[in-house]
């Protein structure tokens, strides 16, 4: 299957889109254009397609979801809060949380792992440090994708 194309991110002063608005709009719901509008020189607003609103929409909740949980989690872990008298909503973001974590870990060993066995191969010696450093800097990668992929970048 083909990799999708992203749509072109474009600028377009607020006159010149009203003027082109059934041109702009065709564009953005084929996918071929996300438009920054702005008014006197400033962006006020995008346009995008429904389909990537309701992506971005959802992502944000399921970031928001995994923050609750992973907030919930560490108050539990720490004694602040009784799991005992978490919703089942609340014990359910903190279930996300953790299955995300356990997740994350594997794919940072695997990609660790990967390096690690391209590195023997090159005639290297890695040592366990060696490996610890690589999953630490494959964890750091993997987050910095996911808050990529959800619109947060920290």
């Amino acid at each position: 299957m083909a990799t999708p194309i992203r749509p072109v991110e474009e600028t377009m002063k607020l006159s010149d889109t009203k003027q082109q608005f059934s041109r702009v709009i065709n564009r953005v719901a084929r996918g071929e254009a996300n438009i920054i509008v702005e008014k006197s020189g400033l962006p006020v607003a995008a346009l995008v397609s429904i389909d990537e609103y309701r992506q971005r929409k959802e992502a944000g909740e399921e970031a928001e979801e995994e923050v609750q949980g992973e907030t919930l989690y560490r108050l539990v872990e720490q004694g602040v809060i009784s799991s005992d008298d978490l919703d089942d909503e609340e014990q359910l973001d903190i279930a996300v949380y953790l299955v995300n974590r356990t997740r994350w870990e594997a794919i940072a060993r695997r990609r660790a792992e990967a390096k690690i066995v391209t590195r023997r191969q090159q005639g290297e010696s890695p040592t366990d440090r060696d490996f610890r450093d690589e999953i630490v800097k494959a964890a750091r990668d993997i987050r910095l994708e996911y808050l990529e992929k959800i619109g947060r970048r920290q």
